[in-house]
């Protein structure tokens, strides 16, 4: 009895360990993807659920250590606009260039107030939302909006 009894013991406390270790390495999974480096400011995860932010947004500085549940995206697609115009290289070139023009804006936003903003093409605007989703969770904030209302505007490429 007492064997059976040590066994069932050492089962969960294998157990108990084995969702400790999955635990910490979810959390950090989450830390190392949720840095983010962009045209003029870059954020950081720290300790405790905030982040570190570093740049200029307008001429004003937006550094500093904020909590990461405040930290929210924007994203808006603008369709393509297919148009043939005269290049010195033909009209088919000229419709390639405008396939590989930003079809989307993306804007982050500290709070109410806007702290970057551009113009990008579609795998730096799904990179950006990945990792602002994953800088969320790893803060354990909610998510900034339903995944399937900013899925719609990539559907148009």
């Amino acid at each position: 009895m007492a064997m059976a009894g040590s066994l069932v013991l050492a089962a969960v406390v294998g157990f108990a360990l084995l969702f400790l270790l999955r635990f910490l390495r979810n959390r950090y999974c989450l830390f190392v993807r949720s840095h983010l480096l962009l045209d003029g400011l870059v954020l950081t995860p720290v300790a405790t659920q905030q982040v570190a932010l570093v740049g200029h947004h307008d001429g004003v500085d937006v550094s500093g250590v904020v909590p990461a549940a405040e930290i929210l995206y924007k994203i808006e697609s603008h369709p393509q606009k297919y148009f043939l115009h005269s290049r010195s290289d033909g009209p088919i070139s000229a419709m390639v260039n405008d396939l590989d023009a930003p079809h989307f804006t993306v804007q982050l936003f500290l709070g109410d107030k806007e702290i970057w903003c551009r113009d990008v093409l579609r795998h730096d605007a799904l990179r950006i939302r990945d990792s602002i989703e994953n800088l969320r969770k790893w803060a354990g904030a909610p998510r900034t909006g339903d995944k399937t209302i900013h899925d719609l505007g990539f559907l148009h490429i």
